[in-house]
Order: C-alpha cells, then structure tokens, then sequence
C-alpha cells in the first residue's frame, strides 16, 4: 500500500518542471527520505529488491493467490 503510494506520488513529481519533495511527501503522507531516495533511484520498492530471497515467482505467487480464492468461493477455505 505504502509502496503503491511512493510510486504514484514519484510520477506526479516526475511529471513537474521543479518538483517539491517535502510537500509532496507532506500532502500524501509518505517519508519524505524514502520518497526522495526512491525518486532518485537509488533504492528499489521492497517486492523488487528482495525479489531473489522469495520462494515462489511473482506468477507462481499469483496463480496460489488466484487458485486461493477460487476455493474459497467454492466453500472450501484453507484451515491447518
């Protein structure tokens, strides 16, 4: 959610001829040093960065996701 966030606002700023960094950060409640530092690109949105340390694909992790709630709506929700 935070991420999305720093994304949107990091287009909005990059869209603006002298963009404001702090009230921009200020406006949408996001840390002005991460807003900054990501904006830069200096550091990656923390599903890319750790992308090697997962154990399933982004795709894999989608179609469990999918298969999921399919059975939930089925009437078989997952329990251990």
């Amino acid at each position: 959610e935070l991420e999305k966030k720093i994304q949107d606002v990091c287009s909005i700023l990059s869209s603006s001829d002298s963009p404001n960094f702090h009230a921009a950060a200020k406006e949408h409640n996001v840390p002005y040093h991460t807003l900054w530092c990501q904006f830069l690109g200096l550091n990656q949105p923390s599903n890319k960065a750790h992308a090697s340390q997962q154990l399933l694909s982004p795709e894999s992790e989608l179609a469990l996701v999918d298969w999921i709630k399919h059975l939930s709506a089925m009437g078989h929700p997952l329990s251990k």
